[in-house]
């Protein structure tokens, strides 16, 4: 008989969470085939601080773990997976009894999951499940591109690229008020023309004054 406990995630200590994570990497392969692995505080994380709009539940079995989330009658959705080494002990099924009954309790009317594997895919057909849609999943392998060497145009020497001067900043206008409340240039007369001038003049960055 396979032994599984309900956990709440919200109270349970750091180290029956850290369950969920080791799990995870035995599964991870399979699952998430070449993208990193979540670290396990993250995995924590997750668990702890489930947002309060929907409801979470949470079981753990020796190996295998099982995630129900009800955002409504008909949003359900069912996380389940076990440790290729525990496999075909009857443990996902016993998970599967305990969210289909939690599941009941809450009104659920459709429960939705999706497998990754030919093993998974057997599960579901076992235990009846009905083939929705087909979830196709890119990943980019970087490792094993092969990608042409980077090379400089013709036409362009490398030695362009060291001589690149940053830009410099504006400079700014400074002097008095002028009695029309324009600024006007240190011993300069404060003529309103000068002034626009002078104040479109700044690399175009400044705005010249309202007519």
């Amino acid at each position: 008989m396979c032994e599984i406990a309900e956990v709440d995630a919200r109270t349970a200590p750091d180290d029956v969470l850290a369950r969920f994570h080791a799990i995870e990497v035995a599964c991870h392969e399979e699952l998430q085939p070449g993208e990193p692995l979540r670290g396990v505080e993250e995995v924590i994380a997750f668990y702890r601080y489930q947002p309060a709009t929907h409801t979470s539940c949470h079981w753990l079995g020796d190996c295998g773990s099982a995630s129900l989330y009800v955002h409504g009658s008909t949003a359900a959705f069912v996380h389940l997976v076990v440790a290729p080494a525990k496999r075909r002990r009857g443990l996902a099924s016993a998970l599967l009894g305990r969210v289909l009954e939690r599941a009941r309790q809450l009104d659920v009317r459709a429960l939705r999951g999706s497998y990754a594997t030919a093993s998974g895919a057997g599960f579901a057909a076992h235990v009846g499940a009905l083939a929705e849609d087909q979830v196709v999943r890119s990943i980019l392998d970087l490792p094993s591109a092969d990608l042409p060497e980077p090379r400089i145009p013709e036409g362009f020497p490398a030695h362009h690229l060291a001589r690149a001067r940053p830009r410099r900043a504006p400079r700014r206008v400074r002097g008095s008020a002028s009695g029309d409340g324009r600024r006007s240039r240190p011993g300069g007369n404060g003529d309103p023309e000068q002034v626009r001038r002078e104040r479109t003049g700044i690399r175009g960055i400044a705005l010249a004054p309202r007519p």
